[in-house]
Order: C-alpha cells, then sequence, then structure tokens
C-alpha cells in the first residue's frame, strides 16, 4: 500500500453572521451574476448556501433539482427545517413520480401535475403540506428531480398538457437550484445548458431569475459553454477567497486523513480487516457492483459477523431500511452513496465515519468518496484522524507518486487528478444529435410562436448552434422537418395499430412518410439500380396505383417507420432509454438487504447474478413467496405497472452470460453494410443466456413473455465486427462510462457470425463519439492482437 498523511481542512465563518463565509459568498455572488457555481467540498453545507437567497428574496417561487429521490426526500426535509426556522412564506412540495400517481392515479399525469404546480393548496393531504395560518397564494419551493423537469421542458407530456407544462417550468421559477451537477453526463448537461441559454435568450436573467449550481467537481466543458453563450457567471470554491478573508475564524469541518492506496480488491481489504469479526470503528464500505456489495454481506455473515452490525445501502433498498443502515458500524453500499448522502450518527461526538473502504476508477469518484470519512463541522469531538483505503488497478497503483511529507487535501487532490483518469462524459453527441435532441422544445416554441414572430426562435437556435456545435452545418428548416415527420410517422403508427382496417390505414399514408420510406427501400432492394427517388416519384401514378403500390410494400413499411420512431424517441428521455425490464422480487433469503424482501429491480441484474425462479402471475408469485401483498406495497412498488414476478434463491457464484440472437434474410456482406459501425433499431431479437457448467456452456430457460417483450420491440443497437482492433478502439472510447458491450449471434441463410453490440440511446452516444474516428487511421497505442 502507498500511504499518504493528510492535514484536516476548516472552512471560514463569515464574521458578520452566523453562517459560514462560502455560504454568505454565494449570496453576495447571486446579487451580481445570472449563475452561481458553489464547488466548496462535499459535507461544507452547499444546501444552506443556496437556500440563503430566499431570506432576501421571500416571495419568489424556487425549483430545486436533485438527481435521485432519495436525495430528494432529504432535501425536502432539510428545506422545510429551513424555511421554519427563518419563518420564509414558502410551501415545500416534493415531487415525483410516485407522488402524481398518488394524488389522482387514473388522471392524466400531465394535468395532475400541472395542478400542483400552479396550486399545490388543493393537495396538501397527499403533499403533506402542514397546516398553515394563511392559506392564500404563497411562494413555492418545489423540489423534484430531473427526469419531470425534462419531461415539462421538452413537452413530453400528453398534447392537452404539454404546453401548460412547457409554459410553467419556463416562466413560472424565477430562482433555480441544480444540485450534484457533477453526476450528468453530456447529454443531461445540455439540457440545463439549454435552459440557461433560453433564461438569457428571452430575458428571465435579466428581469432577475438566478440559478444556483451546487457541485463538487467543476467541468472546464460547461464554463466553455456558459462563455459561448455570454452568460455571466461565477464559480466559487475554497481556491479562489478573497484575501481579506485569510483572518477570519474558522472552522474545523474535515478531520486528519490516513489514505492508503492499493492494488488488492476491496473483498481482499474487507476479508483482512474483519478476519476477527472485530468492529474497531464506523466504516463504510463502497464497490461500484451492487453484486459484489451483495456477495461481501454473504460472506462476511458466513464468517461470523453479527447481521445487526451491518448495514446495506443499494438502489434496491428502501428509503426506510436505508435511514436504518446508517445507523449501523458497518454499512456496505453502491455509488448511490456518491450523490449527496448524508451519514447521520446522532449520538456519536466525534465523525459519523471514521474510516471508508472504497472502488474508484476515475479521480472525480475517489474524491468524492474520500469526503465521506472524517466530516466533523459541529461535532465536539474533532481530533481523531479518519482512514481511506482506496482500490485501484494495477496501472493507476503504479501513477501515485508517494509524499514522505504531511500534504493539504488540496495537494492530495492534485496527486489523485495526476495519476487516475478524468470522467468521460461522452462529448461529441452535443455536437451531432443533441442538436436534434434540443430542436424538440425549440419546434414547440415555434409551432406556438405568431408568424411576424418566428424569427426570435430561428435566432435561439443560431444561438445554440453557436454554442455547442460552431462548425456545424445543421439547417434549422431541416431539423423542424425531421421532427414533423417523427411526429407524423408515430401518428401513423397509432393508427395502424389501433385500428380494424389496417390496409386502409397503409393505403391513407402521407405520401412524404411513404417516398422518405421508399427510398430507403430501394436501395435496399437493388443496390445496382440507379433510378433516383426523390419527392416527384408518385407524379406518374394514379391515386389507385399509389394505394397498390403502398400495399405491396406494406411489412417493409411499417418495419422502417417503427425503425426509425425507435431510434428518435431513444434521445427524448433524460437518463437515456437503454432497455430494462423491471421485476417484482421477493428476496427469500434476504440476499440483498437486511429487513424488506419486496421491492422492484431490473431483471437483467437478476439473470445475470442470482438463481431466480420466474412466476407466471402476481397470483402465483403471492404463493410461492407466502405473502398477500397489501394495497400500500403495491402503490409504493407500482405493481399495477409490472407483469414480471421472479423469487431470488440465492446467489450465483458465475454470472449468467447475456447474449442476443437475430435472424438476417440475407448475406453476411449485406448485413454487414446495413449494420455495422451505425446505429439502427431492429426488432426480433431474441434474448438468450448461458451458464458455465463442468459439462460447458448451456443455454438457460426464459419465460416466453420476456423473450416476447424484447422481440416484439424496436431496439437501437450499435453493431461491432468481433475484431479485436474494432473492440479495442470501442472499449477506449467507453471507459469509465456506464456503457456495456453484448453479444450478438447473426444467423444468415447458410451460416452464422458473431459480433458486438451496444444497446438502447447509448448506441447513440457511442455513434456520435466514433463518427470522427471511424476513417482514420488507427493508432496502435499499447494495443495488443
Amino acid at each position: 500500500m502507498k500511504h499518504y498523511t493528510v492535514k484536516g481542512e476548516s472552512l471560514k465563518k463569515d464574521p458578520f453572521s452566523p453562517y459560514l463565509y462560502h455560504q454568505k459568498r454565494t449570496l453576495f455572488e447571486l446579487n451580481k451574476n445570472s449563475v452561481v457555481f458553489n464547488t466548496y467540498p462535499t459535507g461544507a453545507g452547499k444546501t444552506i448556501s443556496s437556500l440563503l437567497y430566499l431570506k432576501e428574496n421571500m416571495n419568489i417561487d424556487t425549483l430545486f433539482i436533485a438527481p435521485t429521490n432519495e436525495l430528494l426526500r432529504q432535501h425536502a426535509e432539510d428545506i422545510k427545517e429551513f424555511v421554519k426556522k427563518s419563518d420564509l412564506p414558502h410551501i415545500v412540495v416534493k415531487i415525483d413520480a410516485s407522488v402524481i400517481q398518488k394524488i389522482r392515479g387514473d388522471h392524466r399525469k400531465g394535468a395532475t401535475l400541472y395542478e400542483v404546480l400552479s396550486n399545490p393548496l388543493q393537495f396538501k393531504r397527499e403533499l403533506c403540506i402542514d397546516e398553515l395560518e394563511y392559506e392564500g397564494k404563497r411562494p413555492i419551493i418545489v423540489v423534484v428531480n430531473p427526469d419531470i423537469f425534462y419531461y415539462c421542458f421538452y413537452s413530453l407530456y400528453g398534447n392537452n398538457d404539454k404546453g401548460n407544462l412547457m409554459n410553467i417550468i419556463i416562466k413560472k421559477f424565477d430562482y433555480i437550484v441544480i444540485d450534484e451537477f457533477h453526476y450528468y453526463n453530456a447529454k443531461q448537461l445540455t439540457n440545463f445548458l439549454f435552459f440557461m441559454i433560453i433564461s438569457k435568450e428571452f430575458n428571465y436573467f435579466e428581469h432577475g431569475r438566478k440559478i444556483c449550481i451546487l457541485t463538487a467537481t467543476p467541468d472546464e466543458l460547461v464554463e466553455n459553454y456558459l462563455k459561448l453563450g455570454g452568460i455571466e457567471y461565477k464559480v466559487i470554491s475554497n481556491e479562489n477567497e478573497d484575501l481579506e478573508s485569510a483572518s477570519y475564524e474558522s472552522l474545523k469541518t474535515l478531520s486528519e486523513l490516513d489514505l492508503y492506496v492499493t492494488n488488492a480488491s476491496i473483498e481482499e481489504v474487507l476479508c483482512e480487516k474483519y478476519k476477527n469479526n472485530e468492529l474497531e470503528n464506523d466504516c463504510l464500505v463502497i464497490s461500484q457492483s451492487i453484486y459484489r456489495v451483495n456477495k461481501l454481506k454473504e460472506q462476511l455473515l458466513k464468517d461470523g459477523f453479527n447481521k445487526e452490525n451491518i448495514g446495506v445501502i443499494t438502489g434496491a433498498i428502501k428509503s426506510e431500511e436505508r435511514k436504518r443502515s446508517v445507523k449501523k458500524p458497518l454499512i456496505l453500499a453502491t455509488p448511490t452513496v456518491d450523490i449527496g448522502y448524508n451519514f447521520k450518527k446522532e449520538d456519536k461526538k466525534g465523525q459519523n465515519i471514521d474510516e471508508v473502504i472504497t472502488e474508484a476508477n476515475t479521480c472525480d469518484q475517489a474524491l468524492q468518496r474520500l469526503g465521506r470519512a472524517g466530516r466533523i463541522l459541529g461535532k465536539s469531538i474533532q481530533h481523531e484522524r479518519s482512514k481511506v483505503i482506496l482500490c485501484v488497478t494495477d496501472g493507476v497503483y503504479e501513477a501515485f507518486e508517494e509524499e514522505a511529507r504531511e500534504i493539504s487535501r488540496l495537494e492530495l487532490k492534485s496527486i489523485i487528478k495526476k495519476a487516475m483518469p478524468e470522467r468521460n462524459i461522452m462529448k461529441r453527441y452535443i455536437k451531432s444529435n443533441g442538436i436534434l435532441e434540443l430542436c424538440f422544445p425549440i419546434s414547440e416554441m415555434y409551432r406556438k410562436m405568431a408568424n411576424q414572430n418566428k424569427f426570435v426562435i430561428e435566432e435561439l437556435f443560431n444561438m445554440v448552434i453557436s454554442v455547442f456545435a460552431p462548425k456545424s452545418k445543421q439547417n434549422f428548416k431541416w431539423l423542424l422537418s425531421r421532427i414533423n415527420k417523427y411526429k407524423k410517422q408515430c401518428i401513423f403508427i397509432d393508427k395502424y395499430t389501433s385500428s380494424s382496417e389496417k390496409e386502409e390505414v397503409v393505403q391513407n399514408i402521407d405520401n412524404n412518410l411513404f417516398i422518405d420510406f421508399y427510398k430507403s427501400y430501394s436501395q435496399d432492394e437493388d443496390e445496382e439500380d440507379e433510378e433516383i427517388i426523390d419527392d416527384s416519384m408518385l407524379d406518374d401514378f394514379s391515386e389507385d396505383e399509389i394505394k397498390i403500390l403502398k400495399l405491396d410494400v406494406k411489412e417493409e413499411m411499417i418495419h422502417y417507420i417503427n425503425s426509425e420512431i425507435a431510434k428518435t424517441k431513444s434521445l427524448l428521455n433524460f437518463r437515456g432509454s437503454d432497455i430494462n425490464a423491471p421485476a417484482l422480487i421477493f428476496d427469500k433469503y434476504y440476499k440483498f438487504g437486511q429487513e424488506y424482501q419486496i421491492f422492484v429491480y431490473d431483471i437483467f441484474h437478476l439473470i445475470r447474478y442470482y438463481d431466480i425462479e420466474w412466476c407466471e402471475s402476481k397470483k402465483d408469485f403471492e404463493k410461492a413467496a407466502k405473502v398477500d401483498l397489501s394495497d400500500y406495497e403495491q402503490e409504493i412498488n407500482g405493481v399495477e405497472n409490472i407483469d414480471v414476478f421472479i423469487i431470488v434463491n440465492g446467489i450465483r457464484e458465475n454470472a449468467i452470460e447475456i447474449t442476443w440472437e437475430y435472424g438476417f434474410y440475407g448475406t453476411q456482406s449485406r448485413f454487414e453494410e446495413k449494420y455495422i459501425n451505425k446505429v439502427e433499431a431492429i426488432d426480433n431479437l431474441t434474448l438468450v443466456g448461458y451458464e458455465y457448467t463442468s459439462i460447458g456452456r448451456e443455454g438457460i430457460a426464459l419465460p416466453e413473455k420476456i423473450t416476447k417483450a424484447f422481440k416484439e420491440s424496436y431496439i437501437p443497437i450499435y453493431t461491432i465486427p468481433k475484431d479485436p482492433k474494432e473492440e479495442y478502439m470501442i472499449r477506449k472510447k467507453i471507459k469509465n462510462q456506464p456503457i456495456f458491450i453484448q453479444k450478438l449471434k447473426v444467423q444468415f441463410s447458410d451460416s452464422e457470425s458473431d459480433y458486438l453490440v451496444i444497446i438502447g440511446t447509448n448506441s447513440i452516444i457511442v455513434d456520435s463519439e466514433m463518427v470522427k474516428i471511424q476513417n482514420d487511421i488507427i493508432k496502435e497505442e499499447s494495443f495488443i492482437r
């Protein structure tokens, strides 16, 4: 292990108020700038820094955006406490999908959301609003996840509600706080930055709108975009404090630290630490994998560790158990705790977490997790040292340079940044498909704008291009036509799917949609046909002949339009539309948590890592699990939207291999011309699982309804030839991203071949990254065949 002795860290107090200096700095800079970034370390009280603005602006409506529902709950509680202590008039409202469902489950979600945002007092009980002395008009603080913000901003609710929701999200809020900004990838950051550009171009900043961004690790890319957009902003950090503050009194916030960097696995470190089952201190273990967390817990229990001393915090664990897990002396967690998680141990006079054992792939992960140990702000005991063991790969371990002297946190940050790779946020998407994504809200504004004012929206588009893709030659009118085509395609497929007169629907398809299809169809059918298909191709046909022509290619046309819809639709989702399927789980032997056995999780993870039993229906599930699901359990787990039910019996020692199979009616060369190194959406993909036993590779049985659901879906895929160089190039591009490569076996008429694929929204993001290097010479670097 390499050892670093690190000094403690303090934050300065403001000499003229009960707040910290950085908290008052945030307020001061918000009064001068449109956008302020508070980048002080984790645990420094950044949430309070953002709320101080409300004490001087007591009548403004506020939108507080946080990335996870667990964080929404924490923030809503903290903001309510701040409002009460500060005697502010604000109503605090936490909104997520479950809240909308709870208010009016059988009503349009968009209409319900609009009513909540317009007048939350009419839903006091459902929103847990305390009794108020005065129930007249009050300012509100809406605590919401980015998914709902995105759905409103991008007009993705139903036609009856989308206009109202877009208006309210753009116009209503004079103050917006975006928490954990470093959490988001390039696709997601672009949406927030676009909102800032609209705020500037439509003069919301000029009329007082402010945006406060809380982030532990500011991104240079974001600053470049703000500069290009001409947006006034200020970054405040402990590295750019005023010289006059040097004499201010300080409060110690982080204890002295011993950091140990090792290339041993987290399992090896934990096994050594707890070989005698002795609890020396409060320890947090963070693994990149929920499977590894569950394996670690199982091994500790097998070795005799008391289960009452272990807490588990993962995406599968319910909020109530997470709260109790925080109090346990040993907490096993996934990176879900990276995002603003508070480890409050109210009865502890010293630091809440004494020791952190963690994996990390990037420098931002390492820095974030280092900040979980040794938090002593407001603690009466501040002399105890904290400890972090950082598990890294062999290559990263060698890159760490040891320091014999005691170093500051700032110096440690520099060492970690030098030794570990930065977060890969896949930037190229912004310049290509990202522009099309941004054009969806722009097109909605353009549609609603009076003709004489449409130039305003065209100028907005030009600004977007100048900021995000200055070298792009993308044309606004052409992008609008793409969006209009997508909308017409969706209307056509909806009509076709629901109609009993399908041939009539096909015969009456918009001629422009048909020509668009036929151009692609002609290329696919005859590579040597040099006939040019253009918009005049139907001029020589009678109306009846056109109808016959459409019917002749009905199946191919339906396939093409579904494929085009799937590719475009995958852009319009804040977190991406990677393929997943939720299942209701009964965890028979508590392989996930310690308390609850019923929860919802993704079937792909369950298939790969657990010994599972499939149930045909909810009734069979209840019988096999010997449970009777209450109305409450059904509501909180969203059972009405789930049709997959699974019993978890154990953890697999070796993971199942998940692959896809596809039958292609054509030659291998034709398939590769159509699919290799590009994105296409296809149906009839068969999901297959294999396990490796002493006998060899054997297939596992999957329920028909699971395989059928995927077969009937159109799934965007980026196909990669199974060639070492190609695979190396792709893996290098997606390194340190939650993007997974899967296997695809394609059956041709006389042969078969194996490929690699990336599916869902990630296929488009990767395609954007690869587009500039596909024709370049591959630099060999450390590539080994």
